[in-house]
């Protein structure tokens, strides 16, 4: 009787213990997951006109040529864009 008792006792702990480890693991995996959904949604990617990379739009060196908004990704590439345009 006190061998049953004690396996069921123990049982109950492994029990919570396993439930406690389990549950931890996931708030963590929520937690991590949340940032990053949120980051793709916020940030949009656009082109560089001169050299064709990808910059996101909040990083972006902006000139307006022509009336035209153009996103660069850095002011040389600014720059030379500029000079592409202006020479014959």
């Amino acid at each position: 009787m006190i061998r049953f008792l004690f396996l069921i006792v123990f049982g109950y702990i492994a029990y919570r213990m396993l439930k406690k480890v389990i549950s931890d693991k996931i708030v963590v995996i929520k937690k991590f997951q949340q940032p990053f959904e949120q980051h793709s949604q916020e940030e949009e990617l656009l082109e560089d006109p001169y050299c064709h990379t990808f910059v996101a739009a909040n990083h972006a060196y902006v000139r307006t040529i022509n009336g035209k908004r153009e996103f660069f990704c850095s002011q040389k590439c600014a720059d030379q864009f500029i000079l592409q345009q202006t020479q014959p």
